[in-house]
């Protein structure tokens, strides 16, 4: 069974709340390269299915620029999740950002974004979740692109009856989540300008420029 690791919000990490939140707009998750983004959001997944049920078949759509990209991203972050189980008649489908917007009008009962995708598109998938289900809203990535993420930011400073939530790879590794190894490695090849963004999800260009 999956067990979040306390928050430590004064180091920007969170992935307790996030667990534990059922917002009924988007949980927006930022952090680190391997914080435990996509494992929190996997596992919030699953149990969100779990407490929705459903009487007739209903999608929530995993969803990255690439389908196959949505696809790899659902497997390795599923092996996390136990137990690993997706009620009937739920079906957890693999779509691109095309594919969201070949299909206009059709209604989800969820979503998860595996990527950084514009705000646009995240707002298209939102619109189709007109089913009334709190916690099933999700995107989660590394705010690594300077050119989405000056929307991104007017989006999270702004988020409704959403919620942001931010992860720290630190702390992942302190609690055994990732190597201390791989970490140290890593770490000591990111530039200064990074280095924030890639540790706790900070905004580019903005919050580091803020910090230092």
């Amino acid at each position: 069974m999956f067990v979040p690791r306390p928050d430590q919000p004064y180091r920007f990490d969170q992935q307790a709340s996030c667990f534990n939140s059922r917002h009924p707009g988007l949980t927006l998750i930022l952090g680190g390269n391997g914080s435990g983004k996509t494992i929190v959001a996997a596992n919030k997944v699953v149990s969100f299915l779990n407490e929705n049920p459903v009487h007739s078949e209903t999608s929530f759509c995993v969803i990255a620029e690439d389908r196959r990209d949505a696809l790899w991203q659902w497997d390795q972050a599923a092996k996390s999740v136990r137990p690993y189980q997706v009620p009937e008649p739920w079906k957890i489908r693999f779509v691109s950002y095309r594919d969201l917007f070949d299909s206009p009008g059709v209604v989800i009962g969820g979503f998860l974004f595996v990527d950084q995708p514009p705000v646009g598109v995240v707002q298209e998938a939102m619109s189709r979740c007109r089913m009334g289900f709190l916690g099933g809203q999700i995107a989660e990535f590394t705010p690594l692109s300077v050119k989405l993420c000056a929307d991104w930011k007017r989006f999270a400073d702004d988020i409704g009856q959403g919620g942001l939530y931010r992860l720290n790879t630190q702390c992942a590794v302190e609690a055994d989540h990732v190597s201390r190894q791989w970490f140290d490695t890593f770490f000591q090849t990111i530039p200064p300008s990074q280095f924030d963004t890639r540790m706790w999800g900070a905004w580019p260009e903005i919050e580091n420029a803020d910090d230092r």
